[in-house]
């Protein structure tokens, strides 16, 4: 009888085992792969990247560049907006924006275009990284911009499922 409920154990062990090696991606394989879906994006809409920003800050004649903070988001200011009202700590900021997937074709999953979020500047804890990196970046009143904000800055569902969304955002401050 021993020798039995020996075997049986190790049976549902070694099921168990087997069943826990399921052909799962590591999560350095998926963001790899988020890279290359961010590449085919960026590629597939004539988009280009560089890792510096513009050092006159002038974006004209760059609709298509994307500047890619390091281990950040990627960006292109539309509108740099009215340099006399710079974001700073404590300002209400007002993000309008519509987020997309980075698919073919895009699909907007949000929209606060109409109802705008609202958040404090420096103290926000529902704004994600890469939403406060764009603020930082874009940083005046009535700017505009397009971001590429990767799974690993963006909200705990994105990251666990390592999707990468695309953003057109404006910008005002109170």
């Amino acid at each position: 009888m021993y020798k039995i409920f020996n075997n049986i154990v190790f049976l549902f062990s070694f099921f168990l085992f087997c069943s826990s090696c399921e052909n799962k991606d590591t999560y350095e394989y998926e963001l790899k792969q988020e890279k290359k879906q961010i590449d085919a994006f960026m590629k597939r809409n004539g988009f280009v990247e560089v890792d510096s920003y513009p050092a006159d800050s002038i974006w004209d004649g760059k609709e298509n560049v994307f500047y890619h903070v390091e281990d950040g988001i990627y960006i292109n200011i539309q509108e740099m907006g009215d340099k006399r009202y710079a974001v700073q700590e404590n300002d209400k900021v007002i993000l309008k924006y519509i987020k997309y997937t980075l698919g073919d074709p895009m699909i907007a999953l949000e929209d606060y275009t109409n109802y705008p979020k609202e958040y404090t500047y420096g103290y926000s804890t529902d704004a994600t990284y890469g939403l406060l990196q764009a603020i930082a970046i874009m940083k005046y009143h009535g700017s505009k911009a397009r971001v590429i904000i990767p799974s690993k800055l963006s909200s705990t569902t994105d990251m666990n499922n390592v999707i990468p969304h695309y953003y057109t955002i404006e910008m005002n401050i109170q």
